[in-house]
């Protein structure tokens, strides 16, 4: 299998979802990107800007 296959298969998604993804060309919900980048082994952390000013900040651990 191709890398490609396989987190397409990881993210259950097509090929060319992946492709696209990856080309920064398609537009994604924030599940399928922590799906994608998990599949990946990657980490990452999202912070949230409120809007009484504040920020959450949560990283891969926390998110799954």
């Amino acid at each position: 299998m191709t890398q490609e296959q396989v987190v397409a298969a990881a993210v259950n998604k097509d090929v060319q979802w992946v492709k696209y993804v990856e080309d920064c060309n398609h537009p994604m919900c924030v599940d399928d990107f922590v799906t994608y980048v998990c599949a990946l082994g990657a980490s990452f952390e999202i912070t949230v800007n409120l809007p009484n000013g504040s920020s959450v900040k949560l990283d891969s651990n926390q998110i799954k």
